[in-house]
């Protein structure tokens, strides 16, 4: 009886030991959903930027050298 009631309270134990990591934090999960919409406002951005470089080279083209 004695080694069942140890291994009872060993096994709580344990159970409560692995209760922090039964589930993510939501704070990482806010934190991953915060830096993906960094990363897509950085891509659309960097791709404005990219098409706004290239239109201006073409129209720089199209009149020739300013004077």
């Amino acid at each position: 009886m004695a080694g069942s009631k140890e291994r009872t309270a060993a096994e709580a134990r344990f159970a409560e030991a692995q209760k922090p990591f039964a589930k993510p934090v939501p704070a990482t999960t806010e934190q991953e959903e915060a830096s993906r919409a960094v990363d897509e406002k950085t891509l659309r951005l960097k791709a404005q930027r990219l098409g706004k470089e290239q239109a201006d080279k073409q129209g720089l083209k199209d009149k020739g050298p300013k004077s």
